[in-house]
């Protein structure tokens, strides 16, 4: 019983060749024919839609779900303006993908969605919830709560959040052929398999405690009783224009 996994990254700047380069090379170093399921994380600069359908001409009909995404981190470095895949091929786990919707409305109801649909594995032990959300439509907490509510509280859960190139307007989800906004896709990856999570930060203070008096959701909007951005200002000694 083994699990293999392949990742590709493509630079290339024409959408269907930057998909099919990624896609070929995570089937390469994949050495199989069969995948179980493809991620995928493409940069907002490409056609997100030619891209999707470079990488299943490669991937077929195996389950593709993904993001968009600012950067691509991997071994070999740090890439923007990237297409990332990662295949997976095993006998020893299964997966269960769907897509949760309308986040700006019930960011809750779209976590637990995405969490029910998703638990349709048989006959194995399931091992980890995947969530990939866009974090641009509602509060990342309320997902997370939602899909607790479906797989529980000490169930592990990990993910990222969907985003565009810093222009903070709109994120990408994908799941299968189609690709969606404001939506959160979930995976659940489960088999005769060991999981190890992790996590830290490299953040350190610079200043004096502050106090949020002020937000919406996920969004702060005062600090101390002022305009939020006026801190920010402060530390970074750039006007709220620059």
């Amino acid at each position: 019983m083994s699990t293999r996994l392949g990742i590709g990254i493509s630079t290339k700047l024409d959408s269907f060749s930057a998909g099919k380069e990624a896609a070929r090379n995570a089937l390469y170093q994949l050495a199989r024919p069969e995948v179980d399921i493809a991620i995928v994380f493409i940069s907002p600069i490409f056609e997100q839609q030619i891209v999707i359908k470079a990488v299943r001409s490669i991937t077929g009909y195996a389950p593709l779900v993904g993001c968009s995404s600012t950067g691509t981190i991997a071994s070999s470095g740090v890439f923007r303006n990237s297409v990332a895949v990662c295949t997976i091929s095993s006998d020893s786990s299964r997966f269960s993908c769907a897509v949760g919707h309308n986040i700006s409305k019930n960011p809750r109801l779209a976590g637990s969605q995405a969490a029910r649909l998703s638990s349709n594995l048989k006959n194995v032990t399931k091992q980890v919830y995947i969530m990939l959300s866009d974090c641009l439509s509602g509060n990342m907490a309320d997902i997370l709560r939602g899909a607790q509510e479906i797989r529980g509280t000490s169930f592990p859960i990990i993910g990222g959040a969907a985003i565009d190139d810093l222009g903070f307007q709109k994120s990408y989800q994908y799941f299968n052929n189609n690709i969606y906004s404001d939506s959160v896709v979930g995976i659940l990856m489960g088999g005769d398999i060991r999981i190890g999570i992790g996590n830290a930060h490299g953040w350190q203070p610079i200043g004096k405690p502050h106090k949020i008096t002020k937000a919406r959701l996920n969004v702060i909007k005062e600090i101390d009783g002022r305009r939020a951005s006026e801190l920010y200002e402060e530390y970074l000694d750039k006007s709220y224009d620059e």
